[in-house]
């Protein structure tokens, strides 16, 4: 029995991401002090999971979906910077995603004040 492929959304979560930080803008841009606080979190979250992801695509970790692992140079080369700068960037080894889960408190309380 062959595994199926499974399949990339990738493509289609950046415009919802995209609609997510604009709806936090409009909030912020009416008053929500606590929109720029998500908005923060929302960078941290997905400045570790670019490493994350990074360092997955050039270690072993991507040849247990049947991939092969990418080069400092092509992961650098698709984000339009230097192999050194994505060695640098992205080289360190732990998951950044999980300590930043760790560390992060709530983004906001969903309570209105009263």
């Amino acid at each position: 029995m062959s595994r199926r492929k499974r399949e990339r959304e990738s493509p289609d979560m950046v415009p919802f991401v995209g609609r997510v930080a604009r709806a936090m803008v409009k909030r912020a841009a009416e008053g929500d002090l606590e929109a720029l606080v998500a908005l923060r979190a929302m960078q941290s979250a997905i400045d570790a999971a670019t490493i994350d992801a990074a360092r997955a695509l050039h270690g072993h970790a991507s040849t247990e979906y049947g991939g092969s692992a990418y080069s400092w140079t092509g992961i650098g080369r698709v984000l339009g910077i230097s192999r050194q700068a994505a060695r640098q960037a992205f080289g360190r080894q732990g998951s950044v995603v999980s300590d930043v889960a760790e560390r992060e408190t709530p983004l906001f309380d969903m309570q209105e004040d009263a």
